[in-house]
């Protein structure tokens, strides 16, 4: 019987397998779910709103450093009070400001209880305290140069104050948290797709492909099959049998990495670790002679492969 002859019984039976049919649906069913799955947020979107109608020019400059602000937190500018209050209840946005008119005079002079910021929560939040933090940071970095001129109330000094300010919290003496990030960040601009180890488990499949077609060739040797053939035509045999398994699972894989991942590396992995696999299932024949042995630790070297590729991340 000539090589293709060989190779075409091999692949009828292995693909009469069940097992070995199940494992390539798997794949196929694998890798559409993925493409199926919906992409999600890489990061939460924190909305909050804020409403004001405080009419200082340092009303404008707050709303606009809030909206434009790299932050987790998306500042957005409510069109009214009662449409503020109504997305809050409906749990459209997390938190929700309102600067009465005067707020800024009053923060600046230090008048208290007179037109002070409210602040509208959804229930059950948890982040008001650090939104608050937020907020107040930049209120005080607008109005810090008029909070010093008020409490000294030197207007000579007004342009070295500003200097020395300026000064001042741009050195190290105090504590700040700077944007690290190139342009503006936007959390909701993010997305990320629900992570699925395909590479992965094609891996292991195809390493137990090729162990299944050591067993296989092995119990053929057991049953006769094979004799008084040569050694070369015996290690020819041996070569198409492991090749008929480890084939179809490895176009299997290949394919299911363009469906879902489409990355050239990937499928360059995939043949690599067709070839090692095929290499190492006949070196590991030189140590198991019989096919009881090998069913003995075939379980054993697939729970290794799932080790070697999901825990120590080979792949």
């Amino acid at each position: 019987m000539n090589i293709t002859n060989k190779s075409v019984v091999y692949l009828k039976r292995i693909l009469h397998k069940k097992m070995y049919i199940i494992m390539l649906v798997f794949l196929f069913c694998l890798s559409i779910t993925y493409t199926m799955l919906p992409t999600k947020n890489k990061s939460a979107q924190i909305k909050v709103l804020i409403y004001s109608e405080d009419t200082s020019q340092y009303n404008d400059i707050l709303i606009n450093n809030m909206i434009q602000s790299s932050s987790v937190y998306s500042f957005e500018e409510a069109t009214d009070l009662t449409s503020m209050i109504n997305q809050i209840k409906r749990n459209d946005a997390e938190c929700g400001y309102f600067i009465p008119n005067g707020f800024f005079d009053a923060y600046i002079s230090g008048t208290t209880n007179i037109a002070n910021i409210v602040q509208y929560t959804s229930p059950g939040t948890t982040m008001a305290g650090t939104i608050n933090e937020t907020l107040f940071s930049h209120i005080f970095k607008i109005v810090s140069g008029e909070l010093l001129k008020y409490c000294t109330d030197m207007d000579e000094y007004n342009d070295e104050l500003d200097a020395y300010l300026l000064k001042y919290l741009s050195s190290d003496s105090i504590f700040t948290i700077e944007n690290t990030t190139d342009g503006q960040f936007k959390a909701k601009d993010l997305v990320y797709k629900i992570n699925i180890p395909i590479i992965e488990i094609c891996c292991i499949l195809i390493l137990f492909s090729a162990l299944l077609g050591l067993l296989t060739h092995m119990i053929d040797c057991e049953k006769g099959y094979f004799t008084g053939q040569s050694s070369i035509n015996n290690l020819v045999s041996k070569n198409l049998c492991i090749a008929s398994c480890i084939i179809p699972v490895s176009i299997s894989s290949i394919l299911c990495a363009i469906i879902s991942h489409f990355k050239l590396s990937n499928i360059i992995l995939l043949i690599v670790f067709s070839f090692i696999c095929h290499l190492f299932t006949l070196l590991l024949n030189l140590l198991i002679k019989k096919s009881t042995h090998l069913l003995r630790v075939l379980p054993i070297l697939t729970f290794i492969s799932a080790v070697v590729v999901f825990v120590l991340g080979l792949f």
